[in-house]
């Protein structure tokens, strides 16, 4: 090896190639300084996207991570163009690392092309009911917010592949459950948002809607419960259990009867692909519904009545009744996207004796059910397609445990059981919301594939 070898760099060469960085960074902070004296929401907006983008660029992952618990907030109203404008940041660098990302992203998509296809599927129905949609406006906006959950199902699902990355990404999940919780506990942080009177005393949380909130809290308690098994720190399992008892107490506050549907439904499921651990489980949720039982009944009856009554009558019969005439009558190919609230007028006197037609006629509401909007709007094509890819996300989750039981590693094959068991929970309180284009719920989707991908061999992300 020559000297010349040896010899070090020139010093003048990273500081002559510094300069377009400080002349970048000058530039920014000009932009940001004019945007904040312009108006205050566009100089955050861009101080947003100055933090947010070098980290996406430079880590797709990191990227991922610090949106996902973000997702929680995005209608709460000071937040939320913050929220939307980090995703758009980070859809573009994902484009950026594409081509160097892009054997990882080729085979995440041929891996789990069938649930790949069944999304572009279900979106493009969605898009094509325009054509028979009586309100084409409405029918667009819906469809394009369809869109925009399929993409964010891509790029979780393609950005968050390593094992490792893929833990953390669950994790994030938790922490944004967590933070919705607390933000609702915040003094006024909720107030823009328009709450009806019988949601008074009801816990909200980042998005303003307890029964919202509690279609998310519920699967990120099974999640956080998965994710102990392979915590090897102390102190972050410490952080696990008080997150736990942070969601369970947000789970309560809401008062939402879907939500301990939802949450009895995942008990069940967690009863049956859990594997040894039953005894210890059935114990576990045996104490803590006694205790749970227990506090509510003497600190807040209330909330103890309005859960234990059923037969309160919440207009959701009569909107079910609408739905599923107006689906009889529809069959095929629906109304078009979003045309429930437009078309359910006309079928207030069809189903019999209505209750509540004041939720149909003069404050217009949502079906309150996932699966029965998508057959009344979208047909059976429409709920066919639907039911395929939410099947084909909860197979990833098997088939990643079955990987990770394979490898010799239950702690992390207990997690992707415990991610199935979030899913099943999530889409049992769909039956109580009209959530198909809920952002929570496709991220929750895509850490199926995202976790299967990782269990098949070990991915470096960039």
């Amino acid at each position: 090896m020559t000297d010349h070898a040896l010899r070090p760099r020139s010093a003048t060469v990273p500081c002559q190639s510094a300069w377009p960085i400080v002349l970048a960074g000058f530039g920014a902070a000009i932009l940001v300084g004019l945007g904040l004296a312009v108006n205050l929401r566009i100089g955050l907006g861009a101080l947003v996207v100055l933090v947010y983008a070098p980290v996406a660029l430079l880590n797709l992952a990191v990227g991922a991570l610090i949106w996902i618990p973000l997702a929680f907030l995005e209608r709460l109203p000071p937040l939320g163009l913050g929220v939307t404008t980090i995703l758009i940041v980070f859809a573009v660098a994902w484009l950026g690392a594409l081509p160097p990302r892009r054997a990882i992203v080729t085979r995440v998509l041929r891996e789990h092309r069938g649930l790949f296809a069944l999304v572009a599927l279900t979106v493009l129905w969605v898009t094509l009911s325009l054509l028979w949609a009586v309100d084409a406006t409405i029918a667009r906006d819906t469809a394009l917010q369809w869109l925009r959950v399929a993409v964010i199902f891509l790029l979780i699902s393609t950005s968050v592949v390593s094992e490792r990355y893929a833990k953390l990404a669950c994790a994030a999940f938790v922490v944004g459950a967590v933070l919705s919780v607390v933000v609702g506990l915040v003094p006024g942080a909720t107030a823009a948002f328009d709450t009806t009177a019988d949601e008074a005393g009801r816990l909200g949380g980042g998005l303003g809607d307890p029964n919202y909130l509690a279609a998310g809290l519920v699967p990120a308690l099974a999640i956080a419960t998965g994710l102990i098994g392979v915590t090897a720190s102390q102190p972050a399992r410490w952080a696990l259990i008080g997150a736990m008892t942070t969601l369970a107490a947000g789970l309560v506050a809401t008062g939402s009867r879907g939500g301990l549907v939802a949450a009895a439904v995942g008990v069940v499921a967690a009863l049956l692909v859990a594997r040894g651990r039953r005894l210890h489980l059935g114990a576990l949720v045996v104490l803590t519904v006694s205790l749970i039982g227990l506090w509510l009944s003497t600190s807040s009856p209330q909330t103890w009545d309005r859960i234990r009554d059923f037969e309160t009558d919440t207009g959701r019969q009569d909107l079910w009744q609408v739905a599923w005439k107006m689906s009889e009558d529809n069959l095929v190919a629906g109304v078009g996207a979003g045309n429930f609230e437009t078309r359910a007028a006309t079928y207030v006197r069809e189903p019999g004796q209505i209750e509540r037609a004041d939720l149909i006629l003069d404050n217009p509401h949502v079906a309150h059910n996932v699966y029965l909007q998508q057959l009344a709007e979208t047909g059976v094509i429409g709920l066919a397609l639907l039911l395929g890819l939410l099947g084909a996300a909860l197979r990833s989750c098997w088939v990643a445990a079955l990987r990770f039981d394979a490898r010799g590693d239950p702690a992390t094959a207990a997690l992707a059981r415990a991610l199935m068991v979030a899913q099943v929970s999530a889409l049992a309180a769909s039956i109580f919301l009209s959530n198909g284009s809920d952002t929570r719920l496709w991220i929750l989707l895509a850490l199926g594939p995202a976790l299967a991908s990782a269990s098949g061999r070990r991915v470096i992300e960039r």
